[in-house]
């Protein structure tokens, strides 16, 4: 790996994994006011410490936090052996591509607007949403690794975001709170929000097919 590309890679991991640990801090210790934004949406946990575990429970069940932390592991792996034939690293690092990306674009064209982070939040919030995203794309477009997907990787990739759906409505049928508003099937009924879940699946179809062409077709990284 060359030092550009290595300093690359330590930069994307570095501040993804700072976005994601400084997160799940600010919601233990309550570093940040939590806003109830609904009945059924997450947040209305005790203030202090008491309601730290449940606050992060919230937290790491946000679709953002897991593409977050994906981001964070596989640069990570990827650093330790970019020549990795891995094929479980290579599908994962796929489906991180495609997670970062669908949650910045619905955060930025759903939830922005009602979202008015304080505190700490604010830096989080710029760190998850904004700049991992981007910096995280970039490094892949200029860095690679490059020819790492195979056509059977698209749909091995949609196996963890899947797994985040059955967990979230597992999860919500339990406690009776939902992370987005347009997964937030006591609100919305099972119907509407499995119709909203489809043009999610089919927008992460297309981004893994872009992530997939832009692999197949930039030249190799040395």
């Amino acid at each position: 790996m060359k030092p550009a590309a290595k300093f690359a890679f330590l930069f994307n991991l570095s501040i993804a994994w700072i976005g994601f640990a400084g997160q799940v801090i600010v919601a233990f210790f309550n570093l940040a006011p939590e806003p109830q934004k609904g009945p059924t949406l997450f947040g209305g946990h005790s203030e202090g410490l008491a309601g730290g575990i449940f606050r992060v429970f919230d937290t790491l069940s946000y679709f953002t936090i897991w593409s977050v932390f994906l981001v964070a592991l596989t640069l990570t792996l990827i650093y330790k052996n970019p020549s990795s034939e891995n094929i479980k690293l290579r599908t994962v690092r796929l489906s991180s591509l495609m997670m970062i990306s669908i949650s910045t674009i619905f955060y930025i064209l759903l939830l922005s607007q009602d979202n008015n982070p304080t505190s700490w939040n604010i830096y989080t919030n710029f760190l998850n949403h904004y700049f991992t995203p981007a910096v995280t794309i970039l490094v892949f477009v200029f860095f690679g690794p490059r020819k790492w997907f195979k056509f059977k990787t698209i749909f091995a990739a949609l196996l963890i975001p899947t797994a985040f759906l059955l967990y979230t409505f597992a999860r919500g049928a339990i406690i009776g709170k939902y992370p987005y508003p347009f997964l937030d099937v006591a609100s919305l009924g099972y119907l509407a929000t499995l119709a909203q879940v489809l043009s999610i699946y089919i927008s992460g179809v297309v981004f893994l097919f872009v992530f997939y062409l832009f692999d197949r077709l930039l030249p190799s990284k040395k």
